[in-house]
């Protein structure tokens, strides 16, 4: 048996890694796999393929739109809201308001099923699941800021139930495609997200190899990417430790915040502002209009009428007002990153390297680094008005 990965050979776009091909395949033939890079990528068993063609079907890297159709419907008919929880449990323990959590809470009391993303303690990874209780879709909540394993909870998709699914624009992008495909489209709603980009999994087991020792022998309990509201910091929990770190001293919110070893795709994301297969796009509100309110806000977009009449339903459980494009631009539409000079090397350090991740870590953008830590303690220490001030100079990650 020789694997074979399609994804560096065939297409006109970069494999994005989101499963839908593995997750369609009708033979088992194709399996996602981490690289010596850090990133999930199909392989191909030839001698189980039947060469049916419906990963070819599903898979963005051969088919979109690039029409620019996303963000030019929203200038001219735009349906975009702020959002917030009125349940303060669901507030608190959401990164970003709780629309998110209160569009699956409707949807299940509706009869669907609910597919979202948690993080797995024990295979140090994020991964989507199936969930058909609300309670069981409590481990949904909050940022996870990896690439998530989406097969198994993909395949479900097919199983004849109603969904409501959430993921990346590429993952909602491939299933859009193959449930148009299969012909159940109108029994999925599709919710993708404002999409940073995922970080290596080579940097992610360095972080927590520096915080606990060695992983594999260590039993995590809790993996927290971000505490609710605007600001970012690490939570790592074991039995009887535990690890807290913020922006920018953490490693690894300092590498992921800045774009640093992220996967080659995602500096030229074909998905942020066309090629959109969602019916809801969901993310943070930042900007001037929310700034003071510390426990966060979503910003909600509906793209379809089927989105609209889903956003609609979040009037009995959230606090919803509209918002304006300009609004939109300025909170999620900044300057794209780019990839440091030396990304290969950066990743391979990574996957290779005895040495420690702060090591690395200034090594490849040290002088960054230095002026960001400068910063946030000059910002600490000043008064709420000069600290207004001082944001407008040096930027809006101050």
């Amino acid at each position: 048996m020789s694997p074979y990965d399609t994804v560096r050979s065939q297409g006109r776009y970069p494999c994005t890694g989101c499963g839908v091909c593995a997750a369609a395949c009708p033979s088992g033939a194709i399996a996602m796999v981490v690289g010596h890079d850090g990133f999930l990528r199909p392989i191909v068993y030839d001698d189980r393929c039947s060469h049916c063609g419906l990963c070819v079907q599903v898979c963005a890297k051969f088919h979109r739109e690039d029409d620019g159709s996303f963000l030019e419907a929203l200038r001219t008919d735009g349906h975009i809201f702020a959002a917030t929880s009125l349940d303060e449990d669901t507030r608190r323990s959401s990164a970003s308001g709780g629309a998110g959590f209160e569009l699956a809470r409707f949807f299940l009391a509706q009869g669907y099923a609910a597919c979202g993303v948690r993080y797995n303690a024990q295979e140090q990874r994020a991964e989507h699941f199936v969930a058909r209780e609300l309670a069981a879709f409590e481990d949904s909540k909050g940022s996870k800021y990896l690439q998530s394993h989406t097969v198994q909870a993909f395949r479900s998709l097919c199983d004849g139930s109603r969904y409501i699914v959430f993921g990346t624009p590429c993952q909602i992008y491939g299933i859009r495609r193959w449930v148009r495909t299969m012909g159940i489209e109108e029994r999925v709603l599709l919710v993708d997200l404002f999409c940073h980009g995922v970080p290596s999994y080579g940097i992610w087991r360095k972080y927590l190899h520096q915080i606990i020792g060695d992983v594999a022998g260590e039993a995590i309990a809790s993996v927290s990417f971000r505490r609710p509201g605007w600001g970012h910091s690490m939570r790592v929990e074991k039995p009887g430790f535990v690890y807290q770190g913020a922006f920018p001293k953490d490693h690894f919110l300092y590498l992921y915040l800045q774009g640093v070893g992220l996967m080659d795709c995602c500096y030229d994301c074909g998905f942020h502002e066309n090629n959109c297969g969602a019916d809801i796009r969901l993310g943070d509100f930042w900007g001037p209009r929310f700034e003071g309110d510390t426990k966060g806000v979503s910003l909600v977009v509906a793209r379809t009428a089927a989105g609209l009449d889903a956003v609609r339903s979040l009037s009995a459980s959230c606090r919803v007002q509209t918002a304006t494009f300009d609004e939109l631009i300025a909170s999620q539409y900044g300057p794209r990153i780019k990839p440091v000079k030396c990304h290969a090397r950066l990743l391979s350090a990574f996957a290779d390297s005895d040495r420690t991740i702060g090591a690395i870590t200034w090594q490849f953008r040290g002088p960054n680094r230095a002026r960001l830590l400068a910063r946030a303690a000059l910002l600490r220490w000043t008064p709420r008005g000069v600290k207004t001030a001082l944001k407008r100079v040096l930027g809006r990650g101050a």
